[in-house]
């Protein structure tokens, strides 16, 4: 099993070959057979990557794993999250992401239930670039945190993450005729962008 961590640069919306920094695998060999949902996150400690991985995709024993970038070099994964509950059961894992906040305190929100209609979110946090980490906090009811993209910091430093916000604004503008999973960042020019996740599927025989 290889992970494989590709670094992009925002030079431009026409991704060319001069855009790619490096491509590396984070690790070749893991305790796990299956991963996905791979999230990454630029500290002042250098670059943390995380994922969720087990078995299969909603397979209780699917947890998160997190990797360090150190000296060039991308550190063993290591099992820092999992669906692990007080009576011993235990629900998979999903969707890390990784957000640094201005304060430097790395937060990986991520969700735990036995299915995505029946999840909620949970956070940890790292004061050292994701070497050690907090304990489990579940969110408030009805807030997932971010389910699979990054929240967006606007320039005067407001943070906007919201799941049905983001919904209706997609909704309203008719994201939902040529995509689905907007991934929302800011332009240079101070304007709210998104990209869509656009497919056509065949059934195949």
């Amino acid at each position: 099993m290889r992970t494989v961590a590709a670094l992009l640069m925002a030079a431009s919306t026409t991704l060319s070959a001069q855009a790619l920094v490096t491509a590396e695998f984070i690790f070749e060999s893991a305790p796990f057979p299956s991963v996905h949902a791979s999230t990454i996150a630029e500290t002042s400690g250098g670059l943390v990557a995380a994922w969720f991985g087990g078995t299969r995709e909603g397979a209780s024993d699917v947890g998160i794993w997190v990797s360090r970038r150190v000296n060039g070099t991308w550190t063993p994964p290591v099992e820092v999250a999992t669906g692990a509950q007080p009576d011993g059961t235990r629900h998979p894992t999903w969707n890390p992401v990784l957000f640094e906040l201005r304060t430097g305190e790395l937060t990986l929100f991520y969700k735990v239930g036995p299915s995505p209609r029946a999840w909620w979110g949970m956070t940890r946090t790292s004061r050292d670039n994701g070497r050690t980490w907090s304990d489990a906090r579940r969110l408030p009811n009805g807030f997932l945190g971010p389910v699979k993209n990054k929240p967006v910091r606007l320039p005067d430093g407001t943070i906007i993450e919201g799941v049905e916000v983001f919904r209706r604004l997609y909704a309203s503008v008719g994201f939902e005729r040529i995509g689905i999973r907007p991934a929302y960042y800011q332009a240079e020019n101070g304007r709210e962008d998104a990209v869509i996740l656009t497919a056509t599927l065949q059934a195949s025989r």
